[in-house]
């Protein structure tokens, strides 16, 4: 388990541990973890399936050399965790910190106008305030209270300690791998890798043949099918897209609207899965999304499988779901909305540009950037955006079944975990993608040991970026490779939020109204993936 661990990627390796917990001739698993990197829920999703296996009388022993803390926080659930004596361990706790833009603009000249629906939608405070409101912090103390409380206590579940004495080890750190030996709590022992298999015959009780699981794919069509619809990155309408230069993923409703209505009309298709992780993006594009959800509920089962995040549009899209699953880490909610513009005329004046617009209408220039928004402009945008919200509510409360007073209570733009949106109503229970498949087999009359054929959709297609750069000789794997590198580091260093400064949703249709998370956690699902398993995508393959 190495580098980013995207959605696509995390589900072909729990199709892959669904199988490995079935197959008799497994008798054991080895875990090599190095610089793992992926959301909270990805982990936590993919944690618990490693514990099924163990639960299926699968032996497991994992082995790091320098682990950080998703390293660790996989690793902890094996039955015995080695290091290498050259190595660390990096685990420090978590932290995150959050760029505001606001001095910086009044020096500029920049102006930063923006409306939100409610208290709790905090994403254009990075634009408009020099720190975050009260309402925002509050949610995102317990936000993270949550998230940290659940991975202390996951650990100390492994490895038999209890969640405050796994804070207070976290608290000594770094500590060196001698004095990890020593003290025995968070690994078994140091073994350099010339020693490792001797180690792994002891603890697996033999000398057994390492394997990779087969991936089986169909041989005939007659077979179900379950197709998997994946809806990772910012929300925008249209077509799904990459970003240039960042590398970055969207998701266009135009793209997720086809591929929904053809599994919809396809009669060998017998359930539809969404996989979410998204933080959301244009209010509109969600809703289109999500009308074409409701209509599948009619013909067959559609079940949402949350990942890292399905928050704001991402939750919108959601809730139009038969069933809702989600990891008690998943970050979702955030039921708000906002909108605003910058104003640049400040900026210009400073630098010596002068301005002179003609305008014909009382409100003409009111969403560009050459002057600020009136008082009566503002409150007509508030309106608008009240106007929305209550179409979002509206169908959270159809979707969901619930009172739309109680969605309101839940929403503001509140963001929860799992942990929480459980007890609101926002999804009907925990459970992973493997869960989720299994409900969408029996809610198709399936058998549960029933194979059936996964069908991934929808179709990626070959971006005129990378046929330019295809054209010109480059390799578009280098190039995309090298440019999620550069983001990584200057995450490391800047922080994660980054990335998020002008979301690729703002920046590619800056006119539409936002429904949209304020800030991500550590998340890698939207990036472009090189791997070549990532093209499984492209073929069916049978699971039982």
């Amino acid at each position: 388990l190495k580098g980013a661990l995207g959605q696509q990627k995390l589900m072909n390796l729990l199709l892959r541990l669904r199988q490995i917990k079935k197959d008799p001739k497994i008798v054991g698993v080895v875990l090599q973890l190095d610089g793992l990197q992926s959301g909270w829920a990805s982990m936590h999703e993919l944690r618990e399936e490693l514990l099924a296996l163990k639960k299926a009388n699968k032996p497991m022993v994992a082995y790091t050399v320098n682990a950080g803390v998703a390293d660790y926080y996989i690793a902890s659930v094996a039955d015995k965790v080695y290091m290498d004596p050259a190595g660390g361990l990096d685990l420090l706790g978590f932290s995150r910190t959050s760029m505001y833009f606001k001095r910086l603009f009044d020096k500029m000249g920049v102006f930063a106008q923006f409306e939100k629906i409610e208290e709790f939608k905090s994403a254009p405070e990075s634009y408009t305030e020099e720190g975050p409101s009260a309402p925002a912090l509050q949610n995102r103390t317990r936000l993270y209270d949550n998230l940290y409380n659940n991975f202390t206590a996951d650990i100390a579940k492994s490895r038999g300690l209890t969640g405050d004495k796994v804070k207070e080890l976290i608290d000594r750190g770094p500590q060196t791998p001698l004095e990890l030996e020593q003290n025995g709590e968070f690994i078994d022992g140091l073994i350099e890798p010339k020693d490792i298999d001797k180690q792994l015959a002891k603890d697996l009780g033999g000398n057994f043949a390492p394997t990779k699981q087969h991936i089986e794919k169909p041989t005939h069509w007659t077979v179900p099918k379950v197709a998997v619809i994946s809806i990772i990155g910012d929300i925008v309408s249209g077509e799904s897209q990459t970003v240039p230069l960042l590398g970055r993923k969207v998701v266009g409703s135009q793209t997720i609207v086809e591929a929904i209505s053809k599994a919809k009309s396809d009669p060998s298709v017998k359930a539809i899965i969404l996989r979410i992780s998204s933080p959301g993006g244009s209010a509109l594009a969600s809703e289109l999304m999500a009308r074409e959800i409701i209509s599948v509920r009619e013909k067959k089962p559609i079940i949402c499988s949350m990942g890292n995040v399905a928050a704001s549009g991402g939750y919108f899209v959601a809730a139009g779901c038969d069933h809702v699953l989600a990891d008690p880490m998943t970050i979702t909610g955030s039921i708000g909305i906002f909108a605003g513009k910058f104003d640049v005329s400040g900026l210009l004046e400073k630098i010596g540009v002068s301005l002179y617009t003609i305008k014909k209408g009382k409100h003409a220039g009111a969403l560009g950037a050459y002057r600020p928004l009136s008082d009566e402009e503002r409150a007509m945008l508030k309106k608008q955006l009240r106007y929305y919200y209550n179409r979002f509510i509206g169908f959270v409360s159809k979707g969901r079944q619930i009172s739309t007073q109680k969605v309101d209570a839940s929403g503001r733009g509140a963001v929860w975990t799992g942990h929480d949106a459980i007890d609101k109503r926002l999804i009907d229970q925990f459970g992973s993608f493997n869960t989720a498949l299994d409900i969408a087999k029996e809610r198709s009359g399936l058998k549960k040991d029933e194979k059936v054929s996964i069908v991934w959709l929808p179709k990626e297609k070959t971006s005129f970026a990378s046929k330019v750069l295809a054209s010109g000789g480059l390799s578009t794997a280098e190039e995309v490779s090298g440019l999620f590198s550069i983001r990584m580091a200057l995450s490391r260093f800047l922080g994660s939020d980054w990335a998020d400064l002008i979301p690729s949703s703002l920046w590619l249709k800056p006119q539409e109204f936002s429904a949209r998370l304020p800030f991500s956690v550590d998340s890698v699902d939207d990036h472009v993936d090189t791997n070549p398993e990532a093209k499984l995508r492209q073929t069916a393959i049978l699971v039982d």
